[in-house]
């Protein structure tokens, strides 16, 4: 009798719910990390997505991995691109908003006081060159927002003594940006929102002009047959309302 329980159980542990109540397993970029639980409030699914935040890159090689994630959600349109070329996904990706950066500072450091004083032009930096020798900024390697920091930074003349504190992701570059051993960094605009600051320290930000890098284009793909629930998923975040939150919250709408 036990046996016959046992191997029922673990029947159940392999198969899990059925396709239509499956609760989708969602791979999030971790520049939206703070959007997150308000679109969540927004959306009001039967039943929370269980989420898994990193960089676009390494969430994308975990799914080539064989990771169980449903839904990617990325922070650019490369990952998303390669998995459909890879056969992991059978639908093509779609962009569902555009990222924005920001410079960030702890107040009354050389980079605040330059962030609050001038017009940060590609000129201004060797004025406070000196002053600034740490920089923090998600990998390149694995982070598009990393990638477009890296953009910016190339148009500043005599930087080639900064160094930089590389973040796996974005999220944690902004925690390397405000811990004191940096001077500062660039992050992505919607971890320093107002909703944001509302739970960080003090800090100074600068929006940067989207012409200074390529646009950061987010875009996401379905992983094998959707279950209902990711399906509604998918199509919240295309939706008005998440839009509107998405704007409201350091990123561009895709629906102007």
């Amino acid at each position: 009798m036990k046996i016959g329980v046992l191997a029922l159980w673990l029947l159940l542990l392999c198969t899990g719910p059925s396709r239509a109540d499956d609760t989708p397993l969602v791979a999030v970029a971790s520049s939206l990390r703070v959007v997150w639980p308000l679109l969540m409030d927004a959306y009001q699914p039967a039943k929370q997505p269980r989420v898994t935040f990193g960089s676009s890159g390494n969430l994308a090689r975990q799914i080539v991995q064989g990771a169980p994630f449903s839904l990617l959600l990325s922070a650019d349109q490369s990952y998303t691109q390669f998995l459909f070329d890879q056969g992991v996904a059978n639908q093509a990706p779609i962009t569902y908003v555009q990222g924005k950066l920001a410079w960030v500072a702890l107040p009354n450091t050389p980079l605040a006081n330059m962030l609050e004083s001038v017009e940060l032009d590609a000129e201004d930096i060797p004025i406070y060159g000196k002053h600034i020798n740490r920089l923090a900024m998600a990998n390149p390697a694995f982070a598009p927002y990393g990638r477009a920091a890296k953009e910016v930074l190339s148009q500043y003349q005599q930087t080639e003594h900064i160094k930089f504190t590389l973040g796996e992701n974005a999220a944690q570059a902004l925690q390397f940006a405000l811990s004191g051993a940096n001077d500062g960094g660039i992050v992505p605009l919607s971890l320093v929102s107002t909703e944001a600051r509302a739970k960080l320290p003090t800090i100074v930000v600068r929006e940067i002009d989207a012409t200074q890098h390529q646009a950061i284009v987010h875009s996401m793909i379905s992983i094998g047959e959707l279950s209902n629930s990711g399906k509604a998923l998918f199509e919240f975040m295309l939706s008005k309302s998440a839009q509107r939150i998405f704007e409201r919250n350091g990123f561009k709408s895709i629906k102007q």
